[in-house]
């Protein structure tokens, strides 16, 4: 059987840019895609002009791929269900969680709830099986059909392949793997520090200052990630520093592009979700509780949150006691 072209119905909680941009890689393996928004006019839109107006509105959708304002449409019937919302919208999953579709999370959020990431927050709410995708994924440049990688992380090693072969194209390679902690925290704590990264550029910091922001940063997300069960091997795979790169260096990514607008004063009225603020917070809370050592996450918490300047968060890096690497 040909895991790639046997239909499947795909129901997305979400339409924003990445979850417009997935639906459409389903859709190029025949798969049917039904989008969740209470925008019934986008619905609209989507259905009749076969493209997003407010998110993607060059990408050209599939007739495969529709919309609807009700979201027990878009679940009824659903061979996989796919998280696409902001993360602080993990409560409306319940409302989509009965039968025994597995699902697939895009969204790099934290819930308020204990567990935290929305995998285990899902199968606590009693999802049979979940995976999370995540990497170096801008979705304007996989909109344009340009090459891009990405892990599919899932215990269920026999799920993560299916979702492999019905998720591939000519342009996107997703690998398989088993760490779902790991994976779903580099694509969370890499919005941290690509607000950081647009501050750094925003100062005109310059490569040296920025070079030592990821790295050091990439030494605070493998702290996190051992610390809530993952494997320090995955921070430095396409969902840890490849997706760290992609984002700390594109001005597309709406995290940079929040913390450049920080750093030289403009509104960020216009950027939607960036899920790097809620996530600063909701992190340098649980660092500070387990005792964790995350001196970037806590001048970025203290600029994001407390208005301290900048240049003064630099100094207090720049200060702290010398240590080997």
């Amino acid at each position: 059987m040909n895991l790639a072209t046997t239909p499947i119905s795909v129901g997305v909680l979400g339409c924003g840019a990445w979850a417009t941009v997935v639906a459409t890689l389903f859709a190029h393996n025949q798969h049917r895609v039904r989008l969740w928004s209470r925008d019934a006019q986008r619905c609209h839109h989507i259905n009749s002009q076969h493209r997003n107006p407010d998110y993607m509105p060059d990408c050209p959708l599939s007739p495969l791929i529709t919309a609807d304002p009700s979201l027990d449409t878009i679940t009824q019937d659903a061979d996989l269900l796919v998280y696409a919302l902001p993360a602080k919208h993990y409560a409306l999953a319940c409302d989509a969680t009965p039968g025994s579709a597995p699902w697939l999370i895009l969204s790099k959020g934290l819930t308020d709830e204990p567990d935290r990431l929305l995998s285990a927050y899902l199968t606590r709410m009693g999802a049979p099986d979940v995976a999370v995708l995540s990497g170096p994924n801008l979705a304007t440049e996989i909109a344009k059909q340009q090459p891009a990688a990405s892990v599919i992380a899932c215990p269920n090693a026999d799920l993560a392949v299916t979702l492999q072969n019905q998720i591939s194209t000519p342009w996107f390679r997703p690998y398989t793997a088993t760490d779902c902690v790991g994976v779903e925290l580099g694509g969370i704590f890499k919005n941290v520090l690509a607000i950081a990264a647009g501050l750094c550029d925003a100062l005109d910091l310059g490569q040296n200052a920025k070079a030592a922001l990821l790295t050091r940063g990439l030494n605070e997300m493998r702290t996190l990630v051992t610390h809530m069960g993952g494997h320090a091997q995955t921070v430095y795979g396409l969902s840890g520093i490849g997706d760290l790169i992609a984002t700390c260096q594109s001005q597309t990514s709406r995290n940079w592009q929040y913390g450049y607008a920080i750093g030289t004063h403009a509104s960020t009225d216009h950027l939607h979700t960036v899920e790097g603020v809620r996530t600063t917070e909701r992190l340098q809370v649980y660092a500070q509780h387990e005792q964790l050592r995350l001196p970037l996450l806590h001048e970025i918490y203290r600029v994001l949150l407390e208005s301290k300047h900048p240049q003064d968060a630099l100094r207090c890096l720049f200060e702290r006691p010398l240590i080997h690497e």
